[in-house]
C-alpha cells in the first residue's frame, strides 16, 4: 500500500460501513483487509492486529480465499511488527495455504509476508530468499506491487 494513511483508513472506513449496511459480507471484509494495512502502516499495531484476526475468523467461517490470503498476509505483517516472528510465519503459512487451495495467485504478496517474518526474526538470508521468490511468483499486471512489499533493496 502506497500513499497517505489516514484517508486510505477513512475510505475503508466508509467502505466497510456502507458495505454492512448492504449486508455484503465480501465487500466488507475487503474493505476490513485494507484498514488493517492502513492501521499498521500507522504504527497502530493492536487495532490492526484485532481487524486482521476478525476477517481472518470470518473468511475462514465462509470460505472466502480470497480474503483469508490478504487478512492472514496483513496479521502476518503487523505481528512481524510487534516482534511475534514465530505467530507471523504462523500467518503467513496460513496465507499461502489459502493461495495455494487458490491455484497459487497472489503467492507474490504471501512471499512478502515471508520475507517480512524472516526480518523479524533477524534471519536475513531467508529473507532475501523470500522476497526473490515473490518476484518470480508475481505476473507483469503485480510487479509494482510486489516490489512494494517484498523487502528486496535494489542498486
Amino acid at each position: 500500500m502506497r500513499g497517505e494513511p489516514v484517508p486510505a483508513i477513512s475510505a475503508a472506513e466508509q467502505g466497510r460501513d456502507l458495505a454492512d449496511a448492504l449486508d455484503d459480507r465480501f465487500f466488507s471484509r475487503n474493505c476490513r483487509a485494507w484498514l488493517s494495512t492502513a492501521l499498521m502502516i500507522q504504527g497502530n499495531l493492536d487495532h490492526a492486529a484485532k481487524v486482521a484476526c476478525s476477517v481472518t475468523e470470518e473468511a475462514e467461517a465462509v470460505g472466502d480465499l480470497t480474503m483469508a490470503v490478504f487478512s492472514y498476509v496483513s496479521l502476518s505483517e503487523v505481528l512481524g511488527f510487534h516482534g511475534q516472528a514465530d505467530a507471523a510465519h504462523a500467518a503467513a503459512q496460513s496465507a499461502l495455504a489459502a493461495a495455494t487451495t487458490m491455484g497459487g495467485y497472489f503467492a507474490d504478496a504471501v512471499y512478502s509476508a515471508f520475507a517480512n517474518d524472516a526480518l523479524a526474526r533477524g534471519d536475513a538470508a531467508a529473507a532475501r530468499k523470500a522476497a526473490e521468490t515473490a518476484l518470480q511468483q508475481t505476473n507483469p499486471l503485480r510487479e509494482v506491487f510486489t516490489r512494494s512489499v517484498a523487502p528486496l533493496p535494489e542498486a
